[in-house]
């Protein structure tokens, strides 16, 4: 374990069976929004704005794995039915950032933002509850991000996504992460493009290229249930995307790890400037 872990009670058990947990900065005492809840390599929860997550209280016994983006990330944990989970920040050496502000100039567009005939959504069986599109970098240097925007469909409005930048490893998946903190993209009702500025983070663009992720939040707001079947739902909003495309940027997460699809490309677009 890689990290210290005080468990408190705090919660008695929901009378709905589920079990109610706290997530907090161990230093801070802050709660930690939109974390990850895996079981067996596959995310089975998201904390809400709050540090507050679910599970079914028949889980409790169950190991875990607690990600969240900026710290350490805790492997192979029980859950008691009642608890505050305390989780230690991820230290970036400083000078893996850039304290170097983009002065807003040219800018540049990395990507197109077609209508897709593909819809990307994260079922309830979270098989892909993590997606990436990555942005090569053309030569055009230095350059620092701006404005990304991501064409979907929501059926209702406040979807959220969480943001997650990362650098373009050696074998060419995702490598480390270059944010410590989440960027929450909202989406409005229907089908429109969502904007996250990102001028005032003064991040470089690598010269190996970057990845953006967006990382489907399993929260009761995100959730679009079936017509008929109340117990069939899944979570929202639906990214677009263009199949057969030139180049392939598709990148998405399951449970053997970081997988690319030749066949798909997600309509997002990457402003950079100089």
């Amino acid at each position: 374990m890689k990290c210290l872990l005080a468990l408190f009670l705090l919660f008695s058990v929901a009378a709905s069976g589920q079990i109610k947990v706290f997530l907090k900065d161990r230093d801070t005492d802050q709660p930690i929004p939109y974390a990850n809840l895996w079981r067996d390599n596959q995310i089975v929860a998201s904390s809400d704005s709050l540090g507050h997550f679910h599970i079914k209280e028949g889980n409790s016994r169950t190991l875990y794995k607690i990600s969240a983006l900026g710290y350490e990330t805790l492997d192979t944990i029980p859950i008691p039915e009642t608890a505050t989970i305390l989780m230690a920040k991820n230290i970036i050496p400083l000078d893996n950032l850039t304290l170097k502000r983009a002065r807003s100039n040219k800018k540049f567009k990395i990507g197109k933002l077609k209508n897709g005939d593909v819809g990307i959504v994260c079922t309830r069986e979270a098989l892909v509850p993590i997606v990436a599109k990555y942005f090569p970098n053309d030569g055009k240097q230095p350059l620092f991000l701006h404005r990304l925007k991501i064409k979907a469909f929501s059926s209702e409005k406040n979807r959220i996504v969480a943001i997650a930048l990362y650098s373009a490893g050696e074998n060419g998946k995702p490598g480390e992460p270059i944010n410590t903190q989440n960027i929450i993209c909202r989406f409005k009702k229907g089908h429109h493009v969502a904007e996250v500025d990102l001028k005032d983070l003064a991040i470089p663009l690598p010269e190996n290229g970057i990845f953006v992720m967006v990382n489907f939040l399993q929260l009761e707001q995100n959730k679009q249930y079936g017509p008929t079947n109340k117990d069939w739902f899944f979570y929202e909003p639906s990214l677009d995307a263009v199949s057969n495309p030139e180049t392939p940027d598709y990148w998405f997460f399951g449970k053997n790890g970081w997988e690319q699809s030749i066949k798909t490309s997600l309509s997002m677009q990457l402003t950079v400037t100089d």
